[in-house]
């Protein structure tokens, strides 16, 4: 906050005067045997407000007044009593009168303020409540009579409701001080004005002197802050239903959030910082010249931004142009030309229809009007506006509908962010954007789009005369590139072309003798159509009744990308949108070099030379491409996103804004270069271009080379591979590339050849990966993609990226390059003698090593193979059994001693064979594979029926073994809930055990919620979704199902996702059984992150401890951010931590997956995260029962009360070693130990 504002804060801030001595024992209550004198107070029950006397800032007055209390800086006074009449001295007291009202009295016993209100009683109480108002209560029932919340001073408290009613005029309205130390009533006063669609004024003597713009159901449109403010964002306006709007806000009052009227004219929103112990300014209005009401006049614009900061609209002109040119704007702007209907109206030529001009980021008009009939599209908006000839402007507000303006238009204000698109009504003379059937435009005419942006006209390249149509910047004064050409492949021979509508609603490129030389193409079924150069550079062919896009020019570029240009690429079809360079600089037709994405594989953006690969970016990573180290530094890279649209298709975009002037140039050198506008230097600036090094250009050092510029000669073999061509290898023709030297382990096998050892990786850091790479998203570490790509013949080497997951490669390996900065690790496959050759130096400490190494391979051979022999027999024993648990010892590890018993003998029905589940999975191809657990490995199946099945297969290394088996069987065979996992059998044969379930396509929720390439598909109506149908699911588990069952291991790896997205809980292996009570284990299970503290210090779990789990999970829905990477980076908070921070801060829409920000949605979102809050408090007995969470989300319960510090707050990396000593003192009471903490 400035020094000016600092000084308006400063004033607001009254220091109390009152003693600090003690004060009267009169609690939060003043009544006629009770009252209160100078110098006491009452204090509200909860110790939140005082009541009592002061003197402002600079005043020997005494006023009674309420401040907060227990503050230890100076606090603001938030209402006055006898603001227009002060005390003299200090003979004060407020009491009630006779007539039982709350008075204030001087020394002499004259009435200087009072509640004024008929009561009919005169046995009254004044109480102040935890809310900061003081309340009147009368009558034998104590009915409130009067209260101070409507009979506010400056200050708008929580809670607090101002009204105004359209009908009678009647208002709550604040109103400021005289001045810091005078606190009568002021010039300037604010609250609503019903008029029109409600808005929030101030007003200086009666006069507007500020508005919010119209309320849209969320915000207030013309307070771009308000979106990101989590305090404003609590306000919300109620329509009474008799003409009354009434604002109030559902923040909590432990906030201590006001909003104070200053006596200069400045609204300010302040809140008390408790980390800070200090009052903080969020929000301060008007901040600009342009908010000032009217401050352009009518039909005028206003941009803080621009000098002369104030514009009439297009079409208009100043009302008195030596007034405006003076500075004095306020007489505002007229038309220039009439419209359609005033034509009408004067008996002069009718003459085309009248059209809008659509002006971006804008505060719209003040009394708007609000038209229900035409909410359903900005079409339909538009259309009644243009029949009514009143109408003057529209805007249509996603959300909330059609807002119309008739007359004046009066404070329009420009904004940098926020606002919404008004659209003002012109004359068609006007309307320079736009294209129709009796409006062409001839050479050498052209048409500018609305804002001012773009030219679309003709023009002839350099050293050519041929002419053709392009789109290129407006309003600059260096000479500025085409971006666009129409008939690139058909000039005009002559001036005589044109550009008009055809007769099938076509948009076409005529030359003189009318031939047409370029088309729209498409087929459109109407004849009447128009086309519009928008302000994003994009050419817009409309046609039908509602003016559907049917054609644009962002379709089909020519050499040149601009932001919110789409380029997509369809894997299935082969379907590409794509930039063609031009053939030279002084010929625009298609020329040799072609960019685009690629989406084979991980998508990646190339350019092709005559539809060969020249350069690529590297695959996408999540957050950039790979392969261009300078993407994560540059302000205008790092903006693209690419997305997968489900259907194969990929899309690359850009979040940048168009008024940057930014652009991607594919110039007819193979060259891609970004260029952008330099404002403050008048020119254009060239900030990259690729390929820029002989290393970029594709597979330049043929397969399994690499090629570094820094080196000479530049290509090398990867080691473990030599030059296939040496002569050519040697005359630098390095494009036959290199060919393994030792065969790998698989190639061994399948030769007959003696098979060696395993092969190993070598790792290659700081590179750019080679092409096509094959993304493995259900690999959630290194070391699984390291252990995936062995079991894999086919993997000559894998990445593992972070943030994005693993990247692994198949075949010959081209374009790698060695980066100076930048790029990412790649892992190469060897041949095991690879290795050995590089060790032979060593070899002395490999033989010493080799038999110390070896006596102890003997050790553990011999010991394991006496594990096997045991194990085996009792394999085999148990398959000889129908799958049942026969023993009391299995039961009660199961049920944790409380077997019930209509589960004495668990069996499951049908049993599959093992053949039939081999021929489903192909002999459990690595193809077929899901994933990998503790349990084992996850494969994808289809029975004979066709019915597609997951078989979960236990692995003969599973530490977890029968035991888990047989839990898992008898928690989920007894349970059937749509959002629980639904198991189909299982198998027993010899050493095999497989569980059997439905299969899931779209596989688990952190598949999609941790992929920069598929959480768009998340939506925060389908992640509300999944939140409700999780709960669900765990209601049914802990209350309705004929067990009570605690999951012990909920996380988004758990949660899987059938084909529409709809959650499903898995994974039961470590499941228990209880009675409903807290039970205790000597073994605790489950995933680090997740674990209630109680569990995972004391061994002790409930219903409580799947709470917990479902808090974090639910942090991690809203925020897309994992719980384990918090352990990991630098700084000291966990996840929960990191919500809590944000959460105190008041900066909790930090948190939120951008993904998801929407603000029509946010006050269920923050809803979502007080809830998870309350799910992981510490003490068990603070969290929510499962059933509670349900109402909470939902908002059956309206009121939420304010969390506590939740557990583990501090993320827990010294837990290595803590819980190692906690589990020591824990065993040492309970015999409890911590085991299978599993990672994620």
């Amino acid at each position: 906050m400035g020094l000016g504002n600092c000084e308006v804060a400063v004033a607001l801030l009254l220091f109390l005067s009152c003693s600090s001595s003690v004060y009267g024992d009169a609690g939060d209550t003043i009544t006629t045997s009770q009252p209160i004198k100078d110098p006491e107070a009452i204090v509200s029950a909860g110790n939140k407000f005082k009541l009592g006397f002061f003197s402002p800032v600079n005043s020997t007055y005494r006023y009674v007044g309420i401040w907060y209390s227990n503050i230890s800086v100076a606090t603001p006074v938030l209402w006055v009593a006898n603001r227009n009449n002060p005390i003299n001295d200090s003979s004060g007291m407020m009491t009630i009168s006779e007539d039982g009202n709350l008075v204030v009295l001087n020394g002499q016993g004259e009435v200087l303020w009072s509640s004024n209100v008929s009561i009919g009683f005169n046995q009254s109480t004044a109480q102040l409540t935890d809310d900061g108002n003081l309340v009147l209560k009368a009558g034998p029932n104590g009915n409130l009579v009067w209260q101070s919340f409507q009979q506010p001073t400056d200050t708008y408290l929580i809670k607090m409701r101002l009204s105004a009613n359209a009908r009678t005029g009647k208002k709550t309205l604040l109103m400021s001080w005289r001045s810091s130390s005078d606190p009568s009533v002021g010039n300037f006063s604010a609250g609503i004005n019903p008029l029109g669609i409600p808005e929030f004024f101030m007003w200086y003597n009666g006069h507007p002197f500020w508005r919010s713009g119209p309320w849209c159901g969320q915000t207030f449109i013309g307070i771009p802050g308000m979106y990101t403010s989590v305090y404003l964002r609590g306000f919300t306006l109620q329509d009474e239903g008799d003409g009354t709007f009434t604002l109030s806000s559902i923040q909590d009052p432990a906030y201590r959030l006001t909003h104070v009227l200053t006596s200069h004219g400045k609204f300010t929103e302040q809140y008390w910082d408790y980390g800070k112990q200090g009052w903080e300014n969020n929000l301060e209005v008007p901040s600009t010249e342009c908010d000032i009401y009217g401050k352009c006049g009518p039909f005028g614009s206003c941009d803080a931004q621009n000098s002369p900061i104030c514009r009439c609209l297009k079409g208009f002109v100043p009302e008195n142009q030596d007034e405006w040119n003076k500075g004095i704007w306020t007489s505002g702007c007229v038309r220039m030309t009439s419209l359609q209907c005033d034509r009408i109206q004067n008996g002069s030529e009718v003459g085309k229809e009248d059209g809008f001009m659509k002006l971006e980021m804008r505060k719209v008009p003040t009394f708007a009007e609000y038209w229900s009939n035409a909410s359903s599209s900005g079409q339909q908006c538009e259309d009644e506006c243009l029949r009514n000839c009143s109408c003057v402007a529209y805007s249509y507000y996603n959300g909330f509908g059609c807002m119309a303006w008739t007359g004046n238009l009066i404070d329009i204000q420009k904004f940098s962010e926020g606002g919404t698109d008004l659209n003002i009504r012109l004359a068609y003379t006007e309307l320079g954007d736009t294209i129709t059937t009796s409006q062409p435009i001839k050479d050498p005419e052209a048409i500018e789009s609305a804002g001012k942006m773009f030219q679309l006209g003709f023009f002839s390249p350099v050293n050519s005369r041929y002419r053709y149509v392009g789109i290129w910047y407006s309003n600059i004064s260096a000479s500025t590139p085409v971006l666009w050409v129409a008939n690139r492949n058909n000039p005009i021979n002559d001036s005589s072309g044109m550009m008009t509508i055809s007769e099938d609603g076509n948009l076409v490129v005529l030359n003189g003798q009318g031939e047409v030389l370029w088309s729209s193409n498409v087929s459109i079924g109407f004849n009447l159509s128009t086309a519009q150069l928008t302000d994003d550079g994009n050419l817009v062919l409309k046609a039908g009744p509602n003016g559907n896009p049917v054609w644009q020019s962002f379709q089909q570029p020519t050499d040149t990308y601009l932001p919110k240009m789409r380029l997509s690429a369809n894997a299935r079809t082969g379907n590409k949108t794509l930039l063609m360079s031009w053939r030279s600089s002084s010929d625009p037709s298609v020329g040799n070099f072609s960019a685009g994405v690629n989406p084979l594989g991980i998508p990646e953006f190339f350019i092709w030379y005559n539809g060969h690969p020249f350069w690529r970016s590297g695959p996408w990573g999540g957050q950039n491409f790979t392969g261009k180290p300078g993407m994560s530094t540059s302000v205008y890279l790092s903006g693209f996103t690419p997305q997968d649209e489900g259907d194969g298709t990929f899309t690359l975009s850009s979040i940048q804004d168009p008024a940057f002037r930014l652009t991607y140039v594919l110039t007819s050198h193979g060259k891609l270069t970004e260029q952008y506008w330099d404002y403050g230097k008048g020119g254009w600036k060239y900030d990259w271009e690729a390929p820029s090094t002989e290393c970029d250009i594709y597979g330049k050092c043929g397969p399994f080379g690499s090629c570094d510029a820094q080196n000479s000669p530049i290509c090398t073999c990867l080691k473990g591979f030599d030059a296939k061509n040496l002569d050519e290898w040697n005359k630098g023709i390095w494009t036959s590339g290199c060919v393994r030297m030792t065969s790998l382990q698989c190639d061994g096998i399948h030769n007959g050849s003696e098979v060696r050892k395993e092969d190993r990786f070598m790792k290659l850091e700081m590179m750019k990966v080679p092409a096509f790479a094959e993304y493995w998203p259900y690999l959630s570490s290194e070391q699984e993609c390291k252990d995936e790509c062995l079991k894999n013949c086919s993997c000559v080497a894998y990445s593992y990226y972070n943030g994005f997951g693993c990247m692994a490669w198949t075949g010959n390996l081209i374009d790698i390059q060695q980066f100076s900065e930048g790029g990412t690790d790649l892992n190469i496959r060897l041949g095991y003698t690879e290795h050995v050759a590089d060790n032979k130096r060593n070899m002395k400490v490999i033989i010493s090593m080799s038999v110390i190494v070896g006596a102890i391979a003997i050790f553990i051979c011999v010991f394991f193979s006496w594990k096997w022999m045991a194990a085996h027999r009792e394999r085999k024993l148990t398959s000889e059994e129908t799958l049942s648990f026969k023993t009391r010892e299995a039961q009660e590890t199961v049920f944790d001693g409380n077997l019930p018993e209509n589960v004495r003998e668990v069996k499951l029905e049908p049993l599959f064979k093992l053949q039939i589940l081999e021929t489903a999975t192909n002999n459990f191809d690595i193809s077929k594979k899901l994933g990998q657990g503790g349990f084992g490995a996850v494969y994808r199946g289809k029975l004979p029926d066709g019915q597609e099945i997951a078989v979960k297969r236990l692995s003969k290394t599973s530490g977890q073994g029968l035991e888990e088996f047989m839990n898992e069987v008898a928690v989920i065979s007894k349970l059937q809930h749509r959002n629980l996992v639904r198991l189909l059998g299982c198998c027993v044969e010899g050493e095999e055990m497989m569980l059997v379930y439905e299969y899931m396509p779209n596989k688990s929720l952190d598949a999609f919620l941790f992929d920069s390439l598929r959480k768009g598909q998340l939506d925060w109506k389908r992640r509300f979704n999944i939140i409700n149908g999780i709960c669900r699911g765990l209601l049914y588990l802990h209350r309705d199902s004929r067990l009570r069952i605690i999951h012990r291991d909920l996380k988004p790896s758990n949660i899987l996702l059938d084909h529409e997205l709809n959650p499903k809980i898995s994974d039961f292996g470590i499941a228990r059984i209880s009675g409903g009570n807290e039970v205790n284990t000597t073994r605790v299970v489950g995933t680090f992150g997740f674990m209630s503290p109680e569990y995972l210090m004391e061994g002790r779990f409930s219903e409580k401890s799947d709470v917990f789990s479902f808090g974090v999970l639910l942090l991690e829905i809203v925020s897309g951010r994992k719980n384990a990477h918090f352990y990991s980076d630098e700084h000291a908070l966990s996840l929960i931590g990191f919500a809590w921070k944000l959460w105190n801060e008041g900066d909790i829409a930090a948190l939120v997956d951008p993904a998801i920000s929407d603000p029509c949605s946010q006050v269920e979102i923050f809803r979502c995260i007080h809830v998870a809050l309350f799910c992981v408090q510490e003490l068990a007995k603070d969290r929510p029962a499962v059933s509670t969470i349900i109402s909470m989300l939902n908002s059956e319960i309206v009121d939420l009360p304010t969390p506590k510090k939740p557990a583990f707050v501090e993320r827990q990396t010294s837990l290595g070693t803590e819980a190692i000593t906690q589990s020591q003192k824990i065993n040492s009471i309970n015999n409890v130990t911590i085991s299978d903490l599993k990672g994620r």
